[in-house]
């Protein structure tokens, strides 16, 4: 309808000023519902992804979006997921709560093992009944990885919160699994499961003489116990880590018998067996 009056304007002087006035009208209009509409640099993102991400599970991802000053406006949003995550970018709508606050949730299935990243968030907002909207894409960056063991390391963790006693152990002795390497189980639960330094080593030493039904001689540095001792140089509390390193391992005793003693490099420690420092 513009169009045609610009058109007309060279045949009528009024016709000019009807034109003339319309455009005036609708730019005016664009500019008020355009002004009710946030920008971009009012309005907040966030995503939550599901922690660890499962592989060929089907899982959700929860999106907030927060601005105050689009409360009671609808908006569509659409989640810039990795293709092997989610086949396309489908926008879930919803409205913000009085407080500018939005929450949307959509899902997604891991069909194979590997990092995706998540680049940024698109928002569509408008008003309910409006005939304008505001397009803007959020750079809201995401990472997560998926790995083939993470619902077993899930129900690991909820194992452990319960309060159930978790041991570390495992089959060793094999050509890819040789003796020597035992100690690492103990980074795989402070790093994989979620256990304290102390929880694992208690779990690899006083849990074990229980669970053998012998807590009364095994399992603890205490009197009339059996014990083989690590002596390290650090503090596992602080890196459980340590105790792969066999630079750390200052006195090893087997069965009461003392192994790769290195006094030297530690000041003030005692020999057992010859008195030295």
């Amino acid at each position: 309808m513009g169009a045609a009056l610009i058109a007309l304007t060279a045949l009528s002087p009024l016709l000019w000023a009807v034109a003339a006035v319309y455009h005036a009208a609708l730019l005016w209009l664009l500019v008020r519902e355009a002004r009710r509409l946030p920008t971009g640099g009012e309005v907040t993102a966030s995503r939550q992804l599901p922690e660890p991400l499962a592989l060929g599970a089907e899982q959700t991802v929860l999106v907030g979006v927060s601005c105050p000053r689009a409360a009671g406006l609808r908006a569509e949003v659409a989640d810039h997921a990795p293709l092997p995550l989610r086949a396309s970018p489908d926008p879930v709508a919803g409205t913000f709560d009085a407080d500018g606050f939005l929450i949307v949730e959509y899902g997604i299935r891991s069909p194979r093992r590997g990092l995706y990243e998540f680049p940024a968030i698109d928002l569509r907002i408008w008003r309910e009944g409006g005939w304008w909207f505001r397009q803007l894409r959020l750079p809201v960056f995401g990472r997560a990885a998926v790995y083939p063991d993470v619902l077993a390391i899930r129900r690991w963790q909820l194992t452990l919160r319960r309060g159930v006693r978790v041991l570390p152990g495992g089959d060793y002795g094999f050509m890819w699994n040789p003796h020597g390497n035992n100690a690492r189980d103990l980074a795989y639960f402070v790093d994989l499961l979620g256990f304290t330094p102390m929880q694992a080593i208690v779990g690899a030493t006083r849990l074990g003489g229980e669970i053998m039904g012998m807590p009364e001689s095994l399992g603890q540095v205490r009197k009339g116990f059996l014990a083989d001792l690590l002596l390290v140089d650090g503090d596992p509390l602080s890196d459980v880590s340590i105790v792969l390193n066999p630079d750390r391992l200052v006195v090893i005793m087997k069965d009461g018998q003392i192994y790769n003693v290195e006094f030297a490099t530690v000041p003030n420690v005692k020999d057992p067996l010859h008195g030295k420092k």
